[in-house]
Order: C-alpha cells, then sequence, then structure tokens
C-alpha cells in the first residue's frame, strides 16, 4: 500500500509534529486501536488517545467499532487534500494517496458515511455483516452480475464466508435473479455449492432483467450497505431513515418474486445436473 511520507506539509497546516506522525499513521495502517499505534509510534498510549481525541476535535479522525471493539480512521481526507493543494504546491505528489485513503466522513444528524476502494476494505466490510447476533435480519438485494464478480474471488475467501454467516445464525432475506444459477452454476464444483447450504436465507427470485445490475445493496437496523466487487468497493452509510426505506423498498419488489430458499435451489440444480447425466464434481 502506498504510504504519506510528506509529514512536514501536515505540521504546517497546523498539526503538531506529534499529531502528524499519528495523522500518518492511520493514513498508512487504514485503522488501527490506540494500543497499536502507540507501539508502532513509541509514544506512550495515553500521549496518543489525547493526539487522537485532537484529530478529532479538527475534524481529521474519528473512532469506528470495528468487531466489538474501537479503532481509529482518518476523516474527511478530501477536505485535507483540498486545503493543502490550495497552500503547498509540492504537497500535489501526495494527494491521490490521501484521496485514494478516505476512510469515513460524518455527515451530520446521524447521518455517516464509509467508503472503502480495496479488495481488503471491501471483505472488512462484508464482515461487519457478521457482527450481527443471532436472529437478526439483513435484507439483501443481489444484482445478477454481483455474483459473477463475486465468484472470482477465492474459493476459500467465499466458503469461508459462507461457514462464518451459518455460525452467526442471522436470517437474511435475498431478492435475485430467476436465471442466477443458468449463469455460474457450472463455474464452481459440488462440494462449493454444497458448503454454502444450512444459512438461513430465504431468497425471492425475480426477473433477470430486473436483476441484472453490477452491485449488492443492504439493510439492516440502521445500515445499509453498497457492494461493487467488480470494483472492489463499497459504501456503508449509517441512517435510519434511508435503512427503513430501503426495507420498505426491499417488501415492495419482493411481492413480484418467487419465494423459496438458497437450499432448495441448489438441491433442485444438483437434481437437474445428476439427471442430465453430468453430475458435479
Amino acid at each position: 500500500m502506498a504510504t504519506i511520507t510528506n509529514k512536514k506539509a501536515l505540521e504546517n497546516i497546523g498539526l503538531s509534529e506529534k499529531e502528524a506522525r499519528a495523522l500518518l499513521c492511520l493514513f498508512e495502517k487504514g485503522s488501527i486501536t490506540v494500543s497499536d499505534m502507540a507501539r508502532t509510534l513509541n509514544i506512550p498510549r495515553t500521549t496518543v488517545a489525547v493526539i487522537l481525541d485532537n484529530l478529532k476535535r479538527r475534524g481529521y479522525a474519528d473512532k469506528v467499532k470495528v468487531r466489538g471493539h474501537f479503532e481509529w480512521e482518518a476523516v474527511e481526507i478530501s477536505a485535507i487534500t483540498e486545503e493543502a493543494s490550495a497552500r503547498f504546491h509540492n504537497f500535489e505528489k501526495e494527494i491521490p494517496y490521501l484521496k485514494e485513503l478516505v476512510k469515513t466522513q460524518d455527515l451530520s444528524h446521524g447521518f455517516s458515511v464509509r467508503s472503502y476502494t480495496t479488495r481488503a476494505g471491501l471483505i472488512k466490510a462484508y464482515n461487519l455483516i457478521l457482527e450481527l447476533h443471532r436472529k437478526d435480519r439483513i435484507f439483501y438485494i443481489e444484482g445478477r452480475a454481483s455474483v459473477e464478480a463475486k465468484l472470482l474471488f477465492s474459493d476459500k475467501l467465499l466458503v469461508g464466508w459462507q461457514e462464518a454467516i451459518k455460525r452467526t445464525g442471522i436470517v437474511m432475506e435475498a431478492l435475485s435473479s430467476e436465471k442466477i444459477f443458468d449463469h455460474v452454476w457450472n463455474t464452481k464444483n459440488r462440494q462449493f455449492w454444497e458448503a454454502h447450504l444450512g444459512k438461513q436465507l430465504i431468497v425471492y427470485m425475480l426477473s433477470d432483467e430486473i436483476m441484472n445490475f453490477p452491485c449488492d445493496i443492504c439493510a439492516f437496523g440502521q445500515t445499509v450497505m453498497l457492494f461493487i466487487p467488480a470494483k472492489d468497493i463499497a459504501v456503508i452509510i449509517e441512517s435510519k431513515e434511508l435503512s427503513e426505506s430501503l426495507q420498505k423498498l426491499f417488501h415492495g419488489l419482493k411481492t413480484l418474486g418467487r419465494k423459496t430458499t438458497f437450499d432448495a435451489e441448489v438441491h433442485k440444480k444438483i437434481e437437474e445436473t445428476e439427471l442430465r447425466g453430468n453430475p458435479l464434481n
């Protein structure tokens, strides 16, 4: 990953030497705990906590919850780059890296957006679903082209994620393409598909014309998530109103679909394949 190295430029926009080092650490690490930053910078933990609070007050950093604990990420990086580029011409070479490393921006009034533009960030965003509790319900709109893109990920990653979903015990309702299995069935073997069986997934199959788009959209609680796996993009929006609206849209669209379960669809495809005399390996 590219890193930001121009500490002097950050000092020139009003940061102390230690604050600049801390912000550079956030740029490089993406997200980090107070303790890990203290070890990385060789600064006492109490001092790091004060520095991060100062960066937060300036609007440059914020805390985010990651798997039950808090980490710190850079915030409003685009604003920093705009200010820096106007005041320091020699800082221009760093601007693309800053923009690439945008993590979180607080849009006020309880509405916040976090974006990721790398494969690691995309996976991190998907893994937020694993933090839900047993019997929590997630509403998932899955584009056909998105499914095709996800199947290009490693089998180890895909199977591992499905096993983790099953362990959480969460309930998923999904809108998907009626023809999705026809498009992707022969791309994987039987062992791969059977690894996906057993999770609580209710599916409403809609026409391929409606579902032929390249992203996943899901809503749960006060969270809305947008994934574009072909481009390694994930956007996480915390908004109660938006989540409620998307869930209402989901319930309206599902009335247009054929209700089934993921398990039923997989078993049906296995039977159809075997009847044609071409069983999956």
